[in-house]
């Protein structure tokens, strides 16, 4: 490039204070003057006098590893050196400047393409002299990433790594997938700021819900998403408005869920109560209980909506087969592949939790990490679970994308875990050397007491943590490291080893003896007595074979082929056979099959072989608990749930509350919730009270003006602009009447009904824009239940009933024939005392359970839609949890659950709150 182009591509010019720092991408342009000895203009020097790098430090290469092979170290590589352009101000191939004016300027260019922390050296020789003079010598150059680059930034996790048919979500659950920021030339960004940068769009489904978070791990954004609706969609993820993924995403129909009440103390069972939301929190008033109780308490359910990263969607119950009465470590198998890639857990199992039986504590586990055989993402993903005697069974909880990791090692083994998570020597952290000869016991090794320096923590490579031990016998001698353990007759010792594939002695034992010197002259029956022939170990053997891993004693061969990498070595001793497991799956051939021992240290040997080259490896989350045969845990049958350990129900409004009632009605206006109406022991009220949700106080309204025949019950109220509007209902004969209530003026009006719409009561009401619609009930003059749809028009102030008609041309106050729904099509059986509300980007109605069928008492349990644009049903759904009457429900979460609580169901009376996702017409747009 000219200087020209340099400087047009954004260059970053300064002088000597701005040579320490460069961004990736960017040209970085400075200059020198030559001067001679006596400090005059030197107008002979040229461009080729000087020599000009910027060099990466050397960095060890743990990928290249297995690739490479190489001994006994990882191989060193570094980014490609930089050379630095110099120009001479009598540009090449150009007339000089007059008088050569521009001869003694010189100007440095180069773009440094990779983040880190090169070093600059500017160095000159003229050609009238062999000395060379260092101009820049070393100088750390500060190399930071460029800007986020859409060629180059990543999308990661199950959500896109699926194929087009692979289920990996659920309509209406959170989903997670990440964006990791890369700069233009390929150099991760470890930073934070680019979120507002990205956007998601979702399509051939109505809008999907999602957010944009930092995620833990810098230049990482967790895109939280929620799908609409189930089925195939094309996701698509931008950057600066420009592509970089696009791909299918499959999504399961939405699950109805109860909330579970694993440490929450539900309120005792009622019904004909009300329920309202407000901040997405339910306040729950009257109704009565299974004893016919009159209850006039109001209640709080504080959902904790808003802490979203507390719910999760999943539960099973784990089972353990003959546990002992002492507190003791179980270890549990779980498909975590087959979870993850369905979408039900996160990729790095970080919302696992587990529970005691009455949920009033966590249990601690660790979850083996990814990278090891049995670890996070296999299908058989080693779970640790510290749990106290006697308990037989407890929970298990996923399905939080915002959850973090509670997996904690110590937690579950305390001092018999060990990760060597310190930069402090192992012997000031527990351990001690050995002394030791070699592991033949021969005098021709030689005595050696090993060499403190050989172990050291590193943070080369790690399973657990960030770092690991380094036995390294390639710059020291080796030697015996051991840590003495309780003993125990049954126990599991679990260890990771890292191979390099180098020769010499590298094995750990639960029980190995160190040969001691011997006295050559007493003859060889001396050292095969001290040859230490009941001690066990595994691990690196190259004198007895280089290809396989080995087992001791007398050291042999076995069928595990060695290879580079993390590799797990289990011992486990029942007091009469001791195993050792390979990688979770090889039993590796003892001496017999009596082998039994006890385990007394931990103990790791790094031992140089004769004739072999010298070697080094590393080990790191080893772990010892106490192993009982008989123990065994299964988990049972998922179930789609609701968890949070924050939600609460609490009392409140105690002080003058309405007098206790059903079959009332309660609405929101503005910050409070108004109630009228009800029955108590056949009296109908017709008063109206207000709840304000803020100072959580009770007030009686007194109206301006009243009606003998506004007492009522199981009628239907809603709320437009600054009114309540109430239909129908009984007193205790059904009810057609229509009134509204105006907040402001605290006044009632009597509306205009329809002469074609019968008296009704257990009816249910909701609004969409200018409109009521009132659906299904009880008539009482015609003894049987309606499937009836009307609506009410606000504005013009008009009753049109949508349907099923019999006639479109009767004069009943029916309406236009072009509003009535259009047949054939399958609409829900007629009932009463359900619930209903409208919701969603595309509005629709909404209505769940009540009564009907024949015999006008069996529980509907299914969920409907009616689209109010098309006058079309929709069955949504079936399930057990909504066979109930009487209930009362509310909408949270922008509209796109309903909560349900209480009610008649199955012959009882219930007091659990069921969620039901009704967002599938669209969810609110992102935010960040």
């Amino acid at each position: 490039q000219t200087l020209e182009d340099l400087m047009m591509n954004d260059a970053q010019c300064g002088g000597a204070d701005t040579l320490d720092s460069a961004q990736t991408g960017r040209p970085v342009v400075f200059g020198l003057r030559a001067k001679d000895g006596c400090g005059y203009r030197s107008l002979t020097s040229t461009a080729d006098d000087f020599d000009a790098t910027v060099t990466y430090p050397m960095i060890f290469n743990v990928s290249a590893m297995e690739e490479l092979e190489t001994c006994p170290d990882f191989p060193q590589t570094r980014f490609p050196n930089i050379s630095i352009a110099v120009h001479n101000g009598n540009l090449e191939g150009e007339e000089p400047a007059y008088c050569s004016s521009w001869s003694d300027v010189f100007v440095f260019s180069y773009t440094p393409t990779f983040f880190g922390e090169p070093l600059m050296s500017i160095s000159y020789e003229s050609g009238s002299s062999d000395a060379e003079k260092t101009l820049i010598d070393n100088v750390r150059v500060a190399v930071d990433t460029a800007p986020i680059s859409s060629a180059t930034t990543k999308v990661i996790g199950s959500v896109v790594d699926a194929d087009d048919v692979h289920v990996v979500c659920e309509a209406g659950v959170e989903s997670r997938f990440q964006v990791v920021a890369y700069d233009e030339s390929g150099n991760r960004i470890m930073k934070h700021g680019d979120a507002d940068k990205l956007a998601v769009n979702v399509m051939e489904t109505p809008s999907a819900g999602y957010h944009i978070e930092n995620a833990t791990e810098p230049g990482v954004y967790d895109v939280f998403i929620i799908f609409a609706t189930s089925g195939t969609f094309t996701l698509q993820v931008t950057l600066l408005n420009s592509t970089i993924y696009e791909g299918t995403v499959t999504c399961s129909g939405s699950m109805i869920r109860m909330m579970d009440q694993l440490n929450i103390d539900f309120p005792e069972a009622r019904f004909e109560h009300t329920v309202v939301s407000y901040n997405d929190d339910l306040y729950v008033f009257g109704g009565a209980k299974s004893d016919k109780t009159y209850l006039d308490a109001t209640l709080k359910f504080d959902l904790d909506i808003e802490e979203s990263s507390m719910y999760y969607s999943f539960k099973r119950m784990v089972m353990v087969d003959s546990m002992p009465e002492e507190v003791f470590n179980v270890e549990l198998h779980l498909d975590t592949e087959m979870l993850i890639s369905s979408g039900k857990l996160k990729e790095d199992c970080s919302d696992l939790r587990f529970f005691t039986w009455e949920g009033d504590s966590t249990l601690p586990m660790w979850v083996e990490p990814s990278q090891a055989p049995a670890g996070c993402g296999s299908s058989s993903t080693s779970v640790w679970i510290r749990v106290p005697g006697g308990m037989e069974r407890f929970w298990m909880y996923y399905g939080n994308k915002q959850a973090t990791s509670m997996s904690d090692a110590v937690s579950v083994f305390g001092d018999m875990f060990e990760d060597f998570e310190y930069s402090e020597s192992p012997l000031d952290m527990g351990w001690t050397l050995e002394n030791a000869t070699s592991d033949s016991c021969t005098p021709d090794a030689g005595y050696n007491p090993g060499e403190a320096a050989s172990f050291y923590t590193s943070d080369l490579v790690s399973m657990t943590g960030t770092r690991s031990l380094r036995a390294n016998i390639a710059d020291f001698l080796g030697g015996s490291l051991e840590k003495a353990v309780p003993m125990m007759k049954r126990f599991t010792m679990k260890v990771y080893m890292y191979d390099l594939k180098c020769e010499g002695a590298h094995f750990v034992s639960p029980d190995f003896k160190v040969c001691q010197p011997a006295d050559p002259l007493m003859g060889s029956a001396q050292y095969k007595a001290k040859l230490p022939n009941l001690d066990n170990g595994v691990g690196v053997y190259t004198s007895s074979d280089n290809d396989t891993y080995c087992v001791m004693y007398p050291w042999h061969s076995s069928t595990a082929v060695r290879e580079h990498g993390w590799h797990s070595f289990t011992l486990r001793d029942d007091d009469e056979h001791l195993r050792i497991v390979y990688d979770e799956e090889m039993v590796l051939p003892l001496r017999a099959a009596d082998v039994t021992t006890d385990i007394t240290k931990i103990f790791l040997r790094a031992a140089r072989l004769p004739d072999e080259d010298f070697s080094s490896v590393f080990w790191d989350s080893i772990l010892i608990t106490e192993y009982n045969p008989a123990v065994s845990s299964a988990y049972m049958e998922e179930q789609p749930v609701i968890f949070s350990r924050e939600a609460r129900w609490e009392t409140v409004g105690v002080q003058n509350p309405p007098p206790a009632r059903q079959a009332h009605t309660a609405v929101v206006y503005q910050t409070a919730m108004y109630i009228f109406a009800g029955e108590r022991s056949a009296y109908q009220y017709s008063d109206i009270w207000r709840f304000d949700f803020e100072s959580s106080s009770w007030e009686f309204q007194r109206p301006i003006n009243s009606f003998d025949d506004l007492g009522r019950s199981d009628h239907s109220a809603v709320v437009y602009n600054h009114s309540m509007f109430v239909y129908g209902g009984r007193s205790p004969a059904a009810l057609g009447d229509f009134w509204a209530y105006d907040f402001e003026s605290k006044t009632w009006s009597r509306m205009p009904t329809s002469p074609g719409m019968m008296p009704r009561f257990g009816h249910s009401a909701a609004v969409s824009h200018n409109k009521m619609y009132v659906y299904g009930g009880y008539i009482s003059e015609e003894g049987k239940l309606t499937d009836e749809i009307w609506s009410y028009a606000f504005e013009d102030m008009q009753w049109t009933k949508i349907g099923p008609r019999t006639n479109n041309f009767e004069s009943n106050g029916s309406g236009d024939p072009s509003d009535a729904m259009l047949f054939p099509q399958e609409i829900p059986e007629a009932r009463l005392s359900m619930t209903a509300v409208i919701t969603g980007m595309e509005p629709a109605l909404y209505i769940v359970g009540g009564i009907g069928g024949a015999s006008m008492m069996e529980e509907q349990p299914d969920l409907w839609k009616f689209d109010i644009e098309q006058l079309e049903w929709k069955w949504m759904a079936s399930n057990s949890l909504l066979a109930r009457y009487d209930s009362a429900g509310a909408l949270i979460a922008d509209g796109s659950i309903l909560v349900l609580f209480g009610g008649h169901g199955d012959g009882d009376f219930m007091s659990d709150a069921v969620f039901v996702y009704v967002g599938e017409t669209g969810l609110q747009q992102s935010n960040h």
